[in-house]
């Protein structure tokens, strides 16, 4: 039997349906736990994913609006409006809104190199060369230091 403390939080499990493509139950337990807690970080960042991941665009940027005013300098939602904004195409958008999660945390790995990759897109070299110098800078670290 798991005592408390080595039971697995809501939101430990919320992040691992999210990360086992279990994206409506997440998306489930995330609602569950914002009927308590309507600003809950955690919860609204995996409201904001799961929907994303379901295709729901305009419903996980309406989560992220949430998110943003109970928690405005919180790096990961920038990082997940960009993504929202990748999905429906808009490199413009997506480049200011992961620019804005990197500016608060430098260490995002996945946003530096989605803006690599959109720089790439729309032709600026320039700064997709800078966005895949913070990447590999990065990577070379040991991951409890970047994770730190």
């Amino acid at each position: 039997m798991l005592t408390s403390s080595s039971a697995p939080s809501e939101l430990e499990r919320a992040q691992g349906l999210v990360a086992s493509g279990r994206f409506a139950e997440a998306l489930a337990l995330a609602h569950s736990q914002l009927r308590d807690s309507p600003t809950d970080r955690g919860f609204l960042l995996v409201e904001g994913q799961s929907l994303r991941l379901l295709k729901q665009i305009d419903a996980a940027l309406s989560a992220l609006d949430r998110l943003e005013a109970a928690h405005p300098h919180f790096s990961r939602l920038h990082q997940e409006r960009g993504l929202c904004r990748v999905a429906q195409r808009d490199a413009p958008a997506a480049i200011d809104s992961l620019l804005r999660a990197v500016n608060i945390n430098p260490a995002l790995v996945a946003a530096w190199q989605m803006l690599a990759g959109l720089y790439r897109l729309t032709g600026d070299q320039d700064n997709a060369a800078q966005a895949e110098s913070h990447v590999a800078v990065l990577m070379a670290l040991p991951p409890e230091v970047v994770t730190a």
